[in-house]
């Protein structure tokens, strides 16, 4: 007992024309309904014992025992293949057999009955890389198409021929862009990007015309810089880069360095109507155009830095230092109609502008390695104007330890921001979802404050009692998403979660959904294998959550019939597709659910 699981058992023809499938993994029990050509989706039948059933007005099963919590199921996905070998979507409810309130199947409407029909819960995994290591650290989907970028080490990565570039630059890793499909089951396209040195791509973004992409370089022959905003490397260990292909990923439009005499790290990416905005840190003390900028001078560490350039990559608007006499740095960027936020961590005591901000002052404290006196880092977010010439407001946020911010997301009325905390007093935790720190050396960690930056409304821990990271975040008009990987293996799941049961290896992929005022986990579940899982990036659309990130482990859950349903070496990026609820619907129905248990009929 408890020994995780992985296979599928099927189970044949269980009504006349329809096959189903139990896909194991871990504690849970996913359904396959395979619906032959002619047959009656009516036919299908399942009982609930011991509760009863409804269905809610957003479309969700719901099963009532007795004063056991309520248990929710999300809507059921189906499709059908084309003739092409891409998936078409087939719309599907839940439907209660007449009176009953135990009983349920489902209602299939507009789908070609001369061809099979799928109905399954988790979507699609795909696998996505080469021979050797390949990471993915950024995502980003449009009305048609799913894009993706990282760095890779494989010389043979899939589907570039064709590409903007069709073969490796050089060195260790070059940078790396595919578009796959929405269903995750065919590479559109891929293409490398990078030059003779080592090339990395840390975030994407879209507009209706191009895909942007921005990261770092230590190449000094970055293709195709002739005529952006910097041509030339500006020196140092590695220079920022930005990058502007067509859509079809077929041709580079515009590349730029974007560095001056030291080194420079480009971390995130936000494109608007009128702007490219890019932000990381810098060493350099002659980063561009930062004069004018909010803060036109930086120091000799970790500046944060932050700039503003035209959507044609030829020229830098405006640049601004962000940061303070020690370490800064900046890992995340929204732009908004009326304004720029960024946030990351800092060592410094001094950073700009946090006064009247939601916490003033520096919460890091500090400690001795080595006899050497250290630094813990808080949490910084930051507010400026879109012109980047001032900080309208910034604001710490953190406490006695290491604290880190990664993601950012910002809505109407609230600004979130996850990432993770080591102290064990966080600002605003308690009546969070999870009020106390769970253990390890830092707990992933989520928070909302508002606009002005003025107040932290709520923030939770969200870990085990190892070590947990939340690498990404996604806000939809009820939830709040985030993902990333953890070390626990008590990690806060709940039993309608699409895994419920860590994969193995050292750590695994995870993401949590909670409520909008960070005071409830409304699902959580792993996303691993036997190997280590990482995820990175998370974008929320209207039929399913996207997350993205890479793997070791050669069982990767739902990988078949993904466009790469096998690892192709050590380590390889990884794509997932699951159901808005981020569970399968009725994945588990197992007795810990207040003792009901579903029967086919």
């Amino acid at each position: 007992q408890g020994v995780p699981t992985y296979g599928t058992v099927h189970l044949g023809a269980v009504w006349p024309g329809i096959e189903v499938s139990l896909s194991a993994r871990g504690n849970n029990v996913e359904k396959l309904f395979t619906l032959a050509p002619g047959a009656d989706p009516n036919a299908i039948q399942l009982a609930v014992a011991g509760g009863e059933l409804s269905i809610n007005t957003g479309g969700s099963l719901e099963v009532a025992h007795g004063d056991k919590p309520l248990v929710s199921f999300t809507s059921p996905i189906a499709w059908q293949i084309n003739t092409d070998g891409t998936k078409q979507a087939v719309r599907v409810n839940y439907r209660l057999a007449g009176n009953s309130r135990q009983i349920y199947g489902f209602s299939l409407e507009n789908y070609d009955a001369t061809r099979p029909v799928f109905i399954d819960p988790i979507i699609q995994s795909t696998y996505l890389g080469g021979t050797n290591a390949d990471y993915i650290h950024a995502l980003a989907v449009t009305n048609n198409a799913v894009y993706v970028a990282g760095y890779t080490y494989s010389t043979n990565f899939p589907q570039t021929s064709g590409s903007a570039q069709s073969t490796s630059g050089g060195g260790n890793y070059d940078g790396i862009i595919a578009k796959l499909n929405l269903e995750l089951t065919s590479i559109i396209q891929s293409s490398y990007l990078g030059g003779t040195s080592d090339d990395y791509i840390n975030a994407i973004a879209t507009n209706n015309e191009a895909v942007y992409v921005t990261g770092y370089t230590t190449s000094t022959d970055f293709p195709q810089t002739s005529g952006g905003a910097q041509p030339n490397h500006g020196g140092g260990y590695r220079d920022g880069i930005v990058a502007k292909l067509n859509l079809d990923l077929t041709s580079v439009m515009q590349n730029s360095y974007l560095g001056g005499s030291n080194s420079d790290h480009l971390r995130a990416l936000a494109v608007t109507s009128e702007a490219v905005y890019v932000s990381g840190q810098t060493t350099s003390t002659d980063f561009p155009e930062t004069s004018g900028g909010a803060q036109p001078a930086g120091g000799l560490v970790d500046d944060g830095i932050i700039v503003k350039l035209d959507l044609g990559l030829t020229n830098i608007i405006q640049g601004s230092y962000l940061g303070g006499s020690r370490s800064d740095y900046i890992y995340a960027l929204v732009a908004t109609s009326d304004a720029v936020y960024v946030a990351g961590y800092t060592r410094s005591d001094d950073f700009p502008r946090t006064n009247g901000g939601a916490q003033p002052n520096w919460g890091g404290g500090t400690y001795y390695l080595n006899n050497f006196l250290s630094y813990y880092s808080d949490g910084i977010i930051a507010k400026l104007n879109l012109g980047l010439t001032s900080i309208l407001q910034s604001s710490y946020l953190g406490s006695v330890g290491e604290d880190h911010i990664y993601a950012l997301a910002v809505t109407n009325d609230a600004v979130y921001v996850a990432g993770d905390a080591g102290s064990l007093t966080f600002p605003a935790i308690s009546n969070g979802a999870q009020p106390a720190h769970g253990g390890g050396t830092n707990d992933g960690m989520v928070a909302r404050l508002n606009l002005e930056l003025t107040n932290v409304i709520q923030s939770s821990y969200l870990g085990g009692s190892n070590s947990d990271v939340i690498n990404a975040l996604a806000i939809t008009d009820e939830s709040v998403y985030v993902t990333g990987y953890t070390w626990s293996t008590n990690f806060p799941t709940t039993s309608d979660g699409v895994q419920t049961n860590y994969g193995g290896g050292s750590y695994d992929g995870m993401i949590t959904k909670l409520n909008l005022g960070l005071t409830s986990i409304v699902q959580s579940s792993y996303l691993g294998g036997i190997g280590y899982d990482e995820l990175k990036t998370i974008v929320i659309t209207n039929d399913g959550v996207y997350v993205a990130g890479s793997t070791s482990s050669n069982n990767f859950p739902r990988t078949s019939g993904g466009v790469q349903p096998a690892s192709g070496g050590n380590w390889d990026g990884i794509i997932t597709k699951i159901t808005l609820g981020i569970n399968a619907f009725c994945q588990q129905c197992l007795p810990n659910h207040g003792g009901w248990r579903a029967i086919l009929r």
